[in-house]
């Protein structure tokens, strides 16, 4: 079963269905190791540190300075 576990400080969007769609405005961390996506698409505005398991095709990052994006396994 994949989880994902969070403390957020805003708004935060998730989806995931083959695609993992991640958009966050505020402060806070998301660990999704177990997660794993065809594609990603993750958005971060403010202070956050997301760890993403696998993408197996392609990923879309996008962050700000004090922000951070792991994807453990790619293909």
């Amino acid at each position: 079963m994949e989880q994902l576990r969070g403390k957020i400080s805003g708004n935060v969007k998730a989806k995931k269905a083959g695609k993992a769609e991640i958009q966050i405005s505020g402060a806070g961390d998301i660990n999704a190791e177990g997660v794993t996506a065809r594609t990603a698409d993750i958005n971060c505005r403010g202070a956050c540190d997301i760890v993403l398991g696998r993408v197996i095709e392609v990923s879309i990052e996008k962050h700000s300075r004090h922000s951070s994006i792991r994807i453990l396994e790619r293909g």
